[in-house]
């Protein structure tokens, strides 16, 4: 999802998409959101260890956490 809104600023990597863009100061984020929650992944079980190393993967979870059936916070 992050490719597709990336292609839809015209950039290679939403984080760096320049102030006058769209996608700009942030804005990305909440156009990640957005995207996810329009086009969300199949059902079924998903694991991530980490969301935030990384800022899309964060986004991405938080925008569909609250879909989610079960949520396991803590060290494994």
């Amino acid at each position: 999802m992050h490719s597709k809104v990336a292609d839809a600023g015209c950039v290679n990597d939403v984080r760096f998409a320049g102030s006058d863009s769209a996608l700009g100061f942030g804005k990305w984020r909440g156009a990640l959101a957005m995207a996810v929650r329009a086009e969300p992944p199949c059902p079924g079980t998903y694991f991530v260890v980490e969301p935030t190393q990384s800022e899309p993967m964060q986004v991405t979870v938080e925008s569909l956490e609250p879909s989610f059936d079960v949520v396991i916070r803590g060290a494994l």
